[in-house]
Parts: C-alpha cells; structure tokens; sequence
C-alpha cells in the first residue's frame, strides 16, 4: 500500500489511531499472568478488529476486479479472526471464567471521522500535502487497520504462547 498510495510513507504514527482500535485500551500481556488473563486479554485485543476488518473487506471488494486477491486476503483474514474470537471464548467459557465486555465497537462513520481529522490535522501542519477525498480517508483508514491489526497479532501470539 505504500507504495501505491503516496500519502502513505511510515507506520510510525499511527500510535494515536492504535487507541482507537482498542490496542492500548486493554493492559499488556507480561509472562506473570495466568491464563484467565492471557485468554481475557487476547480476547478484547481481537474482537475488537472484527468489524474494522469486515469494513476493509467491503471497501475493497466494492473496488471491483482489481481487487479481488486483496478482497479474498481480508475475507479469509476476517473468517479466521472470527474462527480464533470464538474459540478463545469457547476456552474462557470452558475453563469457568466470563466472556469480557468492553471491546471498543466504533461504526465506519466513526472511523471516518477521525481518520479525516487526523489527515486533516497533518495537512495543517504541513506534514502532508493531500487533498483529503472521501476515498483517501477509506484508504487510510484500511491501512491503520491493516497496520495495527498485525501488531495485535503479533502481541497476542507472544501473549499466548509465551514466545
């Protein structure tokens, strides 16, 4: 995508917009927490990319032929974290523990509105000479989910694993 999208240069600021992904929201996973804690936080981290990720499915796949091995990507990817939300759940129902509540859900409006703030914000600054379309915001917004979401891999594998 960076690549493609001049506007797209670093993934390194997009600590703010991790926040709203619910990534910082639950605590780190450290190799003293018992499993409850490990399951409970792994489940928040993940659940709360279920819908970001169907959303980038959907944009992509309205983008037509061009975009099929991308749309195809997603959708699996999507399939698959539904798959793992649903067993972690099933281990924490298993093991007598409850399900937590608190993923952060926010609407496609919602993270429109702050990606196009947060562009905007760069253009004031002169960080970034962009015209901020509705397509750019989408855009954007996908690439932070993409980015993020593959942080949160990574952090709940090590959780998990201990590795």
């Amino acid at each position: 995508m960076q690549t493609k999208y001049p506007f797209i240069t670093s993934t390194n600021d997009l600590q703010e917009t991790m926040l709203m992904l619910g990534v910082i929201v639950t605590k780190k996973c450290s190799l003293n927490l018992q499993l409850k804690d490990k399951l409970t936080n792994s489940y928040l981290k993940l659940s709360n990319y279920i819908t970001p990720l169907y959303m980038a499915y959907s944009y992509e796949e309205a983008h037509g032929p061009q975009y099929t091995v991308l749309a195809s990507v997603l959708r699996e990817t999507s399939f698959f974290l539904n798959s793992t939300v649903s067993t972690v759940r099933h281990e924490l129902l298993i093991r007598g523990h409850s399900v937590p509540a608190g993923q952060v859900v926010l609407t496609e409006k919602q993270l429109n509105r702050y990606t196009r703030g947060y562009l905007q914000e760069l253009v004031n600054q002169n960080w970034l000479n962009l015209t901020i379309t509705d397509d750019v915001v989408r855009i954007y917004r996908n690439y932070v989910i993409y980015s993020t979401f593959h942080d949160v891999i990574t952090e709940v594998y090590t959780c998990v694993f201990g590795v």
